[in-house]
């Protein structure tokens, strides 16, 4: 009997550009959840970052998906405007 594993590579819903990732992931139950990653460099190096995780569930998933999109588009204007 080989066991193997279980687990399954995702990649981020988002990426934001100071620091944060969120994760959409399906829970045991069928929910949604969200995962906000947000990682802190405190000096060049990058030697200390400073990680916090956050857990968001249905009841905060439209204020969630208001932040993407709202920082998305500024990302895109942002890359717009550097290629001019």
């Amino acid at each position: 009997d080989k066991s193997g594993c279980d687990a399954t590579r995702i990649n981020p819903e988002f990426v934001d550009n100071n620091g944060m990732t969120f994760w959409k992931l399906q829970s045991y139950n069928d929910e949604s959840v969200l995962l906000v990653q947000d990682m802190k460099i405190q000096d060049e190096t990058a030697t200390l970052p400073e990680e916090s995780w956050f857990v968001y569930g249905l009841p905060e998933k439209d204020e969630i998906d208001k932040y993407i999109s709202s920082r998305a588009k500024r990302l895109k204007s942002l890359n717009s405007q550097k290629s001019l």
